[in-house]
C-alpha cells in the first residue's frame, strides 16, 4: 500500500463506506429457494392468547414511556407469534432505543402485512413509512441471495433466517460478517 492509498483522507472515505454500507451479496451453493418466513410452523391458541397478552402489556409500557419493557414484552410476544400489529409496536419501540437496524427490519414486516382501509391504518403506515426513512437512513442495507432452498443465513454468528429471505437485511454500521450453511445432499 502506498502512502496515498493509506492517507487519512482515504481512510476517512472508508469510514464513510462502511457507515454507509449498501452492498448486495450473492452466495452460491446447490439447490433451489424457498420463503424463510414461510416455513414458520403453526401454533397453538394458547400461544396466541400468550402473545396476544405480551402485546398488550407491551403497548401498556409502550404508552407510558417504559420503553425497555415495552421492548422485552414485545419482543416475546413477537417470538411467539410475529404478527404486523407486534411488528409495528416493537418497530415503534426499536426506533426509539435506537436500534434502528431491527426497527427497519419490523417496520418492513409491519408495512408489508397491514391494511390501508381506515383512516387510522392509514394514519399508522404513514408513521410506520416515517420511521422507517428515518432508520433506512441510519444502517445499511444488505440483500442476500442465494441458489440454495433452506440455507441459513448468518449475521454475526447468529441465525437470521433461511434463503431466501423475504427482503433486505438492515445492518447498524460498522463491519459485520455474513455466512451460509447448508447440510447439502
Amino acid at each position: 500500500m502506498t502512502m496515498a492509498e493509506s492517507s487519512p483522507e482515504r481512510m476517512v472515505r472508508s469510514k464513510r463506506w462502511s457507515t454507509a454500507l449498501a452492498a448486495v451479496l450473492t452466495f452460491a451453493a446447490v439447490d433451489g429457494v424457498t420463503a424463510a418466513h414461510a416455513q414458520a410452523a403453526p401454533i397453538s391458541e394458547a400461544k396466541r392468547q400468550q402473545a396476544r397478552e405480551l402485546h398488550k402489556k407491551g403497548i401498556g409500557h409502550l404508552k407510558a414511556g417504559e420503553d425497555a419493557e415495552a421492548y422485552a414484552a414485545l419482543t416475546a410476544a413477537w417470538e411467539i407469534y410475529p404478527n404486523h400489529q407486534t411488528a409495528g409496536a416493537l418497530g415503534t419501540v426499536e426506533h426509539t432505543l435506537g436500534k434502528y437496524a431491527d426497527a427497519a427490519t419490523h417496520l418492513v414486516a409491519f408495512l408489508a402485512e397491514a391494511p390501508a382501509n381506515t383512516d387510522p391504518e392509514k394514519a399508522q403506515r404513514a408513521e410506520a413509512e416515517r420511521l422507517l426513512a428515518e432508520c433506512k437512513s441510519r444502517v445499511g442495507t444488505v440483500t442476500v441471495r442465494a441458489n440454495v432452498v433452506g440455507a441459513q443465513v448468518m449475521l454475526d454468528g447468529e441465525v437470521i433466517g433461511k434463503t431466501p429471505l423475504a427482503g433486505p437485511v438492515f445492518v447498524a454500521p460498522g463491519e459485520h460478517v455474513f455466512a451460509l450453511r447448508h447440510d447439502g445432499e
